[in-house]
């Protein structure tokens, strides 16, 4: 009874010992369908590095519109509605208490 078992246990390692040398076999996709199924997110990626290498060639700023807005600061002509500043300052302060 026991050589039963030893025989069956050393069959059971060499088919295992077999299928691990053996190449797995994979399931292929036609190249049409695997370029329509991945089309869109080639796209977005693409668009997404055009807009990175833009903003990398392109200040964040508008370093012109930031010299006005100081100008007119200093000379005291910048328009500044109170009431929009302390509403927007209402609702940012409502929102983070929810």
């Amino acid at each position: 009874m026991v050589d039963l078992i030893k025989a069956s246990m050393q069959q059971s390692l060499a088919q295992t010992s077999l299928d691990a040398r053996a190449p797995a076999k994979r399931k292929t996709i036609d190249a049409p369908a695997a370029q329509q199924a991945s089309g869109s997110s080639d796209v977005s990626i693409l668009s997404s590095k055009m807009r990175a290498k833009d903003m990398a060639e392109t200040p964040p700023l508008d370093i012109e519109a930031v010299g006005r807005i100081k100008e007119a600061i200093s000379k005291g002509t910048y328009p500044i509605d109170l009431d929009q500043i302390s509403n927007k300052l209402f609702e940012n302060y409502l929102e983070m208490r929810k």
